[in-house]
C-alpha cells in the first residue's frame, strides 16, 4: 500500500504520517492520551485498580475477574518517551492478562519532555521492585520506547541481583546511535519513521552525554528467555534484529517473531496479522508460566 509494500489490513492506519515532534505537539497529545485509560471500563472480564509504586508514580493492575495467578507481565507502554498510552495498548494488555490468566501491571511513567533520563528508568525499576514483593513469577515487557525500557530494566534489575524470568520487547528502541540500514532508508514509513526517533533521543537524553547503546554494552549471563518481535517497514527493525543476534551470541535463548508487509505500531489495527502476532505473545508468555 503506497510506497512500501504495507499490507491492505491495516487500512488507514499503513498511510498514517506521524505529525514531527515539537513540544506544542507533545503538549497536545498528551492531553488528548491522558484518558484513554477509561478505555478499561469498556473490556469485559477484567478488573483494574490503580496502585501506586511510589509517590508520583502510578500504574493500573489488569487482572482478568476472579485471577488467582500469581503472576505478573509488568508492562512499559510505546509512544517515543512522549505520548501516553493509546487505547490500543490497553486493549492490548487486557488480552494478555485475559489470554494467559494473569496480572498486567501497566506502568504510568513519566513522560518526556516534561522530565528525561534518567527519571523513566528509576520508575521502571521501581515497578520492577514492587512486583516481586507481590508476586513469585515477574515477567517485562514493552512495545517501541516501553520496549527499551524494558530491556535496560531487565538488564539493570539482573546486574543487581533481581531475577526475572522473561522479557517481551514488541518492535522495540534499543539504539541510541541509529546506525542501521533500515534507520537509514525508513525516513517517511508510516506510524513513525527515523525523523521523529531522532528528535525522541535528543528529548529523552536531554542534557547529558548518550549513555552506551544497548547494541555495545555487555550483557549479564543469566539472561532468561526473550521475545523480540519486528515490523517490516520500521525504521527500529534491524536494530532490533541485531539486539536478537548479540543475545544469541551471548547463549541467551530468543524468540524471534519479524512481522512480514506490517510497520511500526501495526497492531493499533485489528486485523488477521495483528491476531496472529498476538497469538506469538500469548504463546511465548504462556511458557514462561
Amino acid at each position: 500500500m503506497g510506497k512500501y509494500n504495507i499490507s491492505k489490513q491495516f487500512g488507514i492506519w499503513a498511510q498514517f504520517k506521524p505529525p514531527r515532534l515539537t513540544k506544542f505537539i507533545a503538549k497536545i497529545a498528551q492531553k488528548f492520551t491522558g484518558g484513554m485509560w477509561r478505555t478499561l471500563k469498556r473490556q469485559k472480564g477484567i478488573a483494574f485498580k490503580w496502585v501506586e509504586i511510589q509517590t508520583g508514580l502510578k500504574a493500573f493492575l489488569i487482572s482478568p475477574e476472579g485471577c488467582v495467578s500469581s503472576d505478573c507481565l509488568v508492562y512499559f507502554h510505546g509512544g517515543g518517551f512522549v505520548f501516553d498510552a493509546a487505547f490500543s495498548h490497553y486493549k492490548l494488555a487486557c488480552e494478555y492478562a485475559r489470554r494467559c490468566g494473569i496480572n498486567v501491571l501497566f506502568v504510568g511513567y513519566t513522560l518526556v519532555p516534561n522530565r528525561v533520563y534518567p527519571v523513566q528508568q528509576k520508575e521502571c525499576l521501581a515497578a520492577i521492585n514492587y512486583a516481586k514483593k507481590g508476586f513469585d513469577k515477574v515477567i517485562v515487557g514493552g512495545d517501541s520506547a516501553g520496549g527499551f525500557l524494558a530491556a535496560t530494566s531487565l538488564i539493570q534489575s539482573i546486574n543487581a541481583g533481581i531475577r526475572l524470568d522473561g522479557a517481551m520487547l514488541i518492535y522495540p528502541v534499543i539504539d541510541n546511535k541509529m546506525r542501521t540500514k533500515s534507520m537509514m532508508e525508513f525516513c517517511d514509513t508510516p506510524m513513525w519513521d527515523s525523523i521523529n526517533n531522532k528528535k525522541m533521543w535528543q528529548w529523552y537524553y536531554d542534557g547529558v552525554d548518550y549513555p552506551v547503546s544497548l547494541l555495545d554494552i555487555s550483557l549479564p549471563n543469566n539472561l532468561p528467555p526473550i521475545y523480540i518481535e519486528t515490523a517490516q517497514y520500521d525504521c527500529l527493525r534491524d536494530e532490533a534484529l541485531l539486539f536478537s543476534q548479540k543475545i544469541i551470541a551471548h547463549g541467551g535463548k530468543v524468540y524471534e517473531n519479524q512481522t512480514q508487509y506490517t510497520m511500526h505500531g501495526f497492531d493499533v489495527k485489528d486485523c488477521q496479522i495483528t491476531r496472529d502476532a498476538i497469538s506469538s505473545r500469548v504463546d511465548f508468555l504462556k511458557t514462561l508460566l
